[in-house]
């Protein structure tokens, strides 16, 4: 067993077209390995619009491992929101860590649960696969994905599909969603 543990912290600051400002910090935990099994624990604070609020946390674990001539990955996450997240609007009107109308993290979520599975196969191939379960206001939210990335034309064609359940806790109105999607990324 290895007793060599590293730790690495971060800190960022995201500024919004209304002069809004989030500040977070992120830390990391590189646990000792044990035979060729190497993990880590890690975890990120961030603020509310007023920087001095804690508005959401995330603490994760992720684990690898050869498997035969490829490697596995497992990530575990939990996310919690604050009372003050909600209570503390942001002026833009929406979380402003967004790129194409699309979150950058879940910390849009009142609380979220994650687990992934990664194969990363020695041809370069790379198979993902995830379940998340989340409540966002009144919903609860369970997806599912399965992604596939393998390499062509000096870049990685990304193809995936994904499944997502809503329920509204109030009503009990339950709405499903299917996707599917293929890519290209030219690599330089």
């Amino acid at each position: 067993m290895n007793t060599v543990s590293r730790i690495k912290l971060g800190f960022s600051g995201i500024n919004s077209i209304q002069d809004e400002k989030q500040l977070a910090v992120d830390a990391k935990l590189t646990l000792p390995s044990i035979a060729s099994f190497y993990h880590s624990v890690y975890a990120e604070a961030a603020s509310t619009s007023n920087e001095s609020e804690l508005g959401a946390w995330l603490f994760g674990w992720t684990g690898s491992f050869p498997l035969g001539e490829n490697v596995a990955r497992i990530v575990l996450e939990s996310q919690q929101t604050s009372d003050a997240h909600d209570t503390t609007p942001w002026l833009s009107g929406s979380y402003p860590s967004v790129t194409d109308k699309v979150a950058n993290t879940t910390y849009e979520l009142d609380d979220s649960v994650s687990v992934a599975l990664y194969l990363q196969l020695k041809n370069d191939h790379q198979i993902g696969m995830s379940y998340q379960n989340a409540t966002l206001d009144n919903e609860s939210i369970r997806s599912t994905q399965f992604t596939y990335n393998l390499p062509a034309l000096a870049g990685m064609v990304r193809m995936g599909t994904s499944y997502q359940q809503r329920k509204n806790n109030t009503n009990q109105s339950d709405t499903d969603q299917r996707n599917l999607w293929v890519g290209y990324e030219f690599r330089f």
